[in-house]
């Protein structure tokens, strides 16, 4: 799945800020609303695009500590259904 300049473009800003409308990316990259709106549809098929988030501030929330816990996964493990499990944790957020 090669990538153009315009791909690249579009998935800086978006990675920039992912709240960017299609018409402000249409006007940063000097092309169509319907030409991004267009890209954005084929980098999300292909896979490339494979969400959009938000950073929250958890302390304002209640929740003051954050914790990074690395987990290594063992070869031919199942990842879809660790994901699957570490999501059902309450406490955990991602």
């Amino acid at each position: 799945m090669p990538l153009d300049d315009l791909d690249r473009r579009i998935l800086r800003r978006l990675a920039a800020d992912p709240r960017a409308s299609q018409r402000q990316l249409a006007r940063e990259c000097q092309v169509s609303a319907p030409a991004v709106a267009d890209r954005i549809t084929r980098l999300e098929r292909l896979g490339v695009i494979r969400g959009y988030t938000v950073t929250i501030d958890w302390a304002s929330v209640g929740y003051p500590v954050l914790v990074y816990i690395p987990i290594i996964i063992a070869p031919g493990a199942d990842l879809g259904t660790i994901l699957t499990q570490l999501r059902e944790i309450p406490s955990s957020t991602s």
